[in-house]
């Protein structure tokens, strides 16, 4: 398919947008492997360490590994925990999220520091007829993806008032 193709499909009847790996990895989220490697760094619920380096000599595959961790992480719920802790321990929202109190500094991530953030937020929300304010695209019929608080971040900042303005501008107005 072709970009012109694309664009005239979008027009016509709007398209769903599959975001992989690659929208976390420009947030600067770590990879499979990273991910790993950061969960193998803390002690398991019994307070042991799991040495990642040595599982890889073994052998054993990254969602073996993966499984692994989760077994000794005393249940699912725990794992989980501890996946989103190190998924998201260098991310400046986690684990408080955006709030009133923090909404311009995010904008401001987004816009400076997140490029592929600010790219999909753009794509998903569109002016309300010179109010100030934007509300979500239409023509996005649908998102596609694994990552739950990529998600939100998206539709926290499609919710944000000015937050599309040029840098030149006040966020705050």
């Amino acid at each position: 398919m072709t970009w012109d193709e694309l664009t005239n499909l979008y027009k016509k009847s709007g398209i769903v947008l599959a975001l992989g790996a690659g929208v976390s990895m420009g947030a600067r989220l770590p990879n499979w492997t990273e991910l790993l490697e950061r969960l193998a760094t803390e002690s398991d619920a019994t307070g042991r360490r799991l040495e990642y380096d040595q599982l890889i000599r073994n052998g054993l595959t990254l969602p073996i590994i993966a499984s692994i961790f989760e077994e000794y992480s005393s249940g699912r719920e725990k794992f989980v925990e501890r996946v989103c802790k190190a998924l998201y321990r260098t991310f400046p929202f986690f684990p408080d999220g955006v709030s009133k109190g923090n909404r311009v500094e995010f904008v401001r991530y987004v816009k400076e520091d997140n490029p592929t953030l600010h790219a999909v937020a753009t794509f998903c929300a569109v002016s309300n007829g010179g109010t100030g304010r934007y509300e979500p695209n239409p023509l996005i019929r649908g998102i596609v993806t694994f990552n739950l608080r990529s998600l939100e971040a998206v539709g926290a900042l499609a919710t944000l008032r000015n937050w599309h303005r040029a840098p030149s501008e006040s966020a705050s107005d």
